[in-house]
């Protein structure tokens, strides 16, 4: 009985030790699934249930290659090329995220071009030695617009025939064109005002056959000598002087001094300059009234008036009878067959040393009143 027992109890005993066996390896085979694909655990597992985040692979760092652009061999022909330090960067523009070109001039150098076009007495297109087109301004020197409703009232000193600067204009342009066009020249930048773009042109001194042409301009009275700082203002001047004493070009167009209306068929009826209290809060209370003393009706169109700085009002398409007045105020308001606002924000007459000028359509003065 005793070896029975023992028998059994053996076999019970085996039989369990298979049983865990099996239990093991299910468990191991279960581990392998769910560890075989990365899933997100769900928020009912426990924090020893999450399963371990896997090892990230390692993104490789980007290093950046530095492109660097090689230096460019200069007219000389050098290389590498000689510095310089003197340099006036003029222009430099992004497109796409990369630099543009950048043109560059020296104050003091010579450049070497040939003038394609003249587009005034004082304006040129001129293709420079360095393969550019550039638009030059002669520094330093005025010739009058070629149209008379372009020409800035006193912007010649005292000259108020408008119709006789238009033809000064006109003629300074005939003479550059007969001189230039087509012509090599030399362009100059000066050493006092360095590189100056004004509204797309490049201020410079111009010479032809080493001779300076800006000056040869203000001698020949084709233009007068600007007040812009330069190295050459005061030889400008001087030479101006000279012109106006011999009156010649532009410089024998009648001045105020000499401009004698004695009974104007259209002209100033009235002056109102000083207004009532503030002259800024009172805008209205500034006007000028134009009268037609003759006996035929007026066409105001294209007319103006300008103060003595320069500034101009141009009058609306509007017919005038036989004394009849045409009012323009200052300020605000609404515009009718005899009345004409200027709608500014500013007085635009002085109180003192001032200047009303009354200007036809063809640029003629025709009245003026100062006081």
């Amino acid at each position: 009985m005793k070896s029975i027992a023992t028998v059994l109890v053996l076999l019970i005993l085996l039989s369990g030790c298979i049983q865990d066996s099996r239990y093991e390896n299910a468990e191991e085979e279960e581990t392998v699934d769910k560890t075989g694909k990365i899933e997100t655990p769900s928020e009912s597992l426990k924090d020893s249930e999450v399963l371990k985040t896997p090892t990230e692979t390692p993104v490789p760092v980007f290093t950046p290659t530095i492109q660097q652009t090689p230096p460019v061999r200069d007219d000389s022909g050098r290389w590498p090329p000689e510095k310089r330090s003197t340099s006036v960067i003029l222009e430099s523009t992004m497109e796409s995220g990369q630099m543009s070109e950048i043109n560059s001039f020296e104050s003091g150098k010579v450049y070497d071009g040939i003038i394609i076009e003249v587009i005034d007495g004082d304006s040129l297109e001129v293709i420079l030695s360095t393969g550019e087109s550039r638009r030059i301004k002669m520094l330093g020197v005025e010739t009058p617009a070629i149209s008379a409703l372009n020409i800035k009232p006193h912007s010649f000193d005292d000259i108020v025939d408008l119709r006789c600067l238009e033809k000064w204009g006109t003629a300074a342009k005939q003479f550059t064109t007969s001189k230039l066009n087509g012509k090599r020249c030399t362009i100059e930048f000066d050493e006092i005002l360095g590189v100056v773009e004004k509204g797309k042109e490049l201020l410079a001194y111009v010479y032809l056959n080493d001779v300076d042409f800006n000056k040869m301009l203000i001698e020949g009275g084709y233009g007068a000598a600007s007040s812009i700082n330069h190295s050459r203002k005061q030889v400008y001047h001087n030479e101006q002087e000279k012109s106006v004493e011999e009156r010649r070009g532009l410089w024998s167009c009648t001045s105020l001094e000499d401009l004698s209306i004695e009974s104007p068929t259209t002209g100033f009826y009235a002056v109102h300059y000083d207004a009532e209290g503030n002259d800024h809060a009172n805008l209205n209370d500034e006007y000028v009234v134009i009268k037609n003393f003759g006996d035929s009706s007026i066409l105001l169109s294209n007319w103006s008036i300008s103060n003595k700085d320069g500034e101009r009002i141009s009058l609306p398409e509007v017919y005038l009878s036989p004394g009849e007045t045409f009012t323009v105020y200052s300020g605000s308001g609404v515009n009718t067959e005899n009345e004409f606002f200027l709608q500014s924000t500013k007085p635009f007459w002085d109180n003192e040393d001032e200047l009303a000028s009354l200007y036809n359509s063809e640029g003629g003065l025709v009245d003026y009143c100062s006081w």
